[in-house]
């Protein structure tokens, strides 16, 4: 009777196509939202993700206006609209959690932190983007908690609600780099700028989690 909901398209690089990402992001939960809403269900929780909010990014409460700057941020707002509809006026039991830069085991090769780890292991960084660039890092196991959290907690109240999950601290590219080459000893000096920005490569990109702190005990 519980879900947990992390399906989405979009997110990287090499997903680009449009209509797949409100197809995936959108349709495809309404859809299932549908089905499930006919049987017994005790918590839905949805990935969602801090992008939610776009440039509006500095430690944002879950209130705050959304400014989402690509489609697939568009999209996961759209998913969260949705599920705050079903949540308030239809009294299904679900959640959107907007999760901030997850890293730890599994997480696909392409993405910073095991590109990183693995190039410093050959003794050697990879390209980057500019060193003031931020991210709210908060691992795997964490992320996972807070899901079980959510849906131990999941009452009427929260029904439809989105949290912040992320630690509240804004890390630099160059302090990651510095800690990675630190830790393995990498001399190598990084090349910030050698990987242009992205849109989502913002300087000042952290969660606020007060509220899934008071909310859901995390």
């Amino acid at each position: 009777r519980t879900v947990f909901h992390l399906a989405s398209y979009g997110a990287y690089p090499f997903e680009g196509d449009e209509a797949l990402i409100f197809q995936t992001n959108v349709a495809s939960l309404a859809n299932l939202v549908r089905q499930l809403s006919g049987g017994p269900i005790s918590a839905f929780v949805h990935a969602g993700t801090s992008s939610e909010y776009g440039t509006n990014c500095s430690g944002p409460l879950e209130d705050a206006v959304c400014r989402p700057n690509s489609a697939y941020a568009t999209s996961k707002v759209a998913a969260g609209d949705f599920l705050r509809l079903v949540g308030e006026q239809e009294d299904f039991p679900c959640v959107n959690l907007r999760l901030y830069s997850v890293y730890g085991p599994l997480e696909d090769t392409s993405r910073l932190v095991p590109t990183l780890v693995h190039e410093a292991l050959q003794g050697r960084l990879p390209s980057l983007v500019e060193e003031h660039i931020t991210r709210d890092f908060v691992h795997v196991d964490d992320v996972c908690a807070a899901f079980v959290g959510a849906a131990n907690c999941m009452v009427p109240a929260i029904y439809g609600s989105s949290f912040n999950i992320g630690t509240g601290r804004s890390t630099s590219i160059g302090d990651l780099v510095d800690a990675v080459s630190q830790i393995l000893d990498v001399s190598e000096q990084p090349q910030f700028g050698s990987m242009e920005n992205r849109a989502w490569d913002l300087p000042d990109w952290y969660a606020d989690p007060a509220r899934a702190g008071e909310v859901l005990g995390w």
